[in-house]
This record gives structure tokens, sequence and C-alpha cells, in this order.
């Protein structure tokens, strides 16, 4: 078996006449530490395991707290004097983006904002001027969180 190059074998056979078996613990123990060596119990307690594992007890959460606390903006370097982005920091912004991430909520890659920027830049500066001006957000929430937040993060 060895000059055929099937070593597995040739360990089995080792091992067959050397007598030496491998151990494996065959027990398992349930939640209070005691030993099971039943299989269908073991069975039953590894099932059990992985239903707690797998989907934990819900916790509930009080968010109500949170209702009475002051929003604090944490960007405290805008003023009200600022501008809405120029066309020059989105696309300073859009090259920043990161290649290979899943795309948001809009199906819109980065890799699709970053190489369609000659197109989309002017677009982009309409949206942000009127997101600016009327200091509500639009309905493409989750195409303007990544590129706002790499422009807020321009010097």
């Amino acid at each position: 078996a060895a000059k055929q190059g099937q070593q597995g074998d040739v360990w089995q056979r080792i091992r067959t006449l050397t007598n030496k078996r491998t151990k494996s613990t065959q027990a398992v123990r349930d939640k209070a530490g005691n030993l099971i060596s039943d299989p269908e119990a073991q069975s039953h307690r590894w099932a059990e395991y992985f239903e707690e594992l797998l989907a934990p007890a819900e916790e509930v959460v009080d968010f109500s707290l949170l209702e009475s606390e002051e929003k604090v903006f944490s960007f405290d370097y805008l003023s009200d004097d600022d501008e809405p982005p120029s066309m020059l920091e989105i696309e300073e912004a859009l090259k920043k983006l990161k290649n290979y991430k899943s795309n948001g909520l809009d199906e819109i890659s980065n890799e699709q904002l970053k190489y369609g920027a000659p197109g989309i830049v002017p677009w982009l500066r309409d949206l942000f001027d009127s997101v600016w001006k009327k200091e509500k957000s639009t309905d493409c929430d989750s195409a303007l969180i990544p590129l706002l937040s790499s422009l807020l993060k321009l010097p």
C-alpha cells in the first residue's frame, strides 16, 4: 500500500498490528455536569445544546430612556455658516470609498459610485444642496450615509 501512495491504509494496518486504537470519549455531560453514556440521551443533549446556542433567549431592551436624552451631534466642527459639499469634496469622498464592500439597501456598490463619478457628481451636488438647505433627508438615505460620512471626515 505504501508503494501505491495509500498512506491511510498503511497506518491503519500498523494500528491493527500493534493493537493500538484511538480512544474516543463516548460520554457527554448534561447541564448539571453528570455524564450521559446513553447514545440516544447524548443526541438529545446535543440537540438541546445547539438549540440554546443558536436561539438564545431574547433580551428585552427599554429604549424609552433614550427618548429623554438630549440629542448631541458629533460633528462639532460644522456650523450653520458652512456651505454644502463642493463638487471637489464630493469627488474626493467618492475616491475614498473602499472597493469590494456589500451594497446598501439601494443596491448601489461603492465601485459604481467611484467609477461613475463624472456622471453622478453633479447630481449628488444638487441632492446634497437640497438636503443641506431643507435640513431633511430624502428617500435615498442608504446611498448617502457612506458618502456623507466620508465627506464629513475631510479636513
